[in-house]
């Protein structure tokens, strides 16, 4: 057919671009609702952070005791969020974050790994599953353990 020349960067470019941004974008739903949830729980805004749960995850952990067990949690930060399996209506991540918290009256810093698993629900993606455990933790003593009371209460 004459007349019709066809570049094919001008198919190929923008085929790319598309895909590209489709892979960003499902790549930033987990790490945005994780960060979101683990943010929720830094600054003390348990109901927020468990707004971010399915409501299967709700059944198995009713609002008071979930609140109880984040008032432990003086920070955490994510590391690093990893999708590891996904397709349309769940979404399978591997986490990295640095947690300091209390237990039996102890301060210690960790780092923690594990899962965060994400399901679409209602159309929304919601947290089902939050599953890290300590890969290296210490206890936290003196000078420091008195800064991070400090912080951990907002003084």
């Amino acid at each position: 057919m004459r007349g019709m020349n066809i570049n094919i960067k001008n198919i190929v470019i923008p085929v790319l671009i598309l895909l590209f941004s489709l892979a960003a974008f499902s790549e930033e739903i987990p790490q945005k609702i994780a960060k979101s949830f683990f943010e929720a729980i830094n600054k003390k805004e348990y109901r927020k952070a468990y707004d971010y749960l399915s409501l299967a995850a709700k059944d198995d952990v009713r609002y008071p005791d979930f609140a109880e067990k984040g008032r432990d949690v003086i920070r955490v930060d994510l590391v690093s969020i990893k999708i590891i399996d996904e397709d349309s209506k769940l979404i399978r991540t591997k986490v990295k974050a640095n947690v300091v918290g209390r237990q039996d009256n102890q301060i210690f810093k960790a780092l923690y790994g594990g899962k965060v698993d994400l399901k679409k629900e209602n159309g929304t993606w919601k947290i089902i599953t939050v599953d890290l455990e300590p890969l290296a933790q210490k206890a936290v003593n003196g000078k420091e353990r008195k800064r991070i009371l400090q912080i951990g209460t907002g003084r």
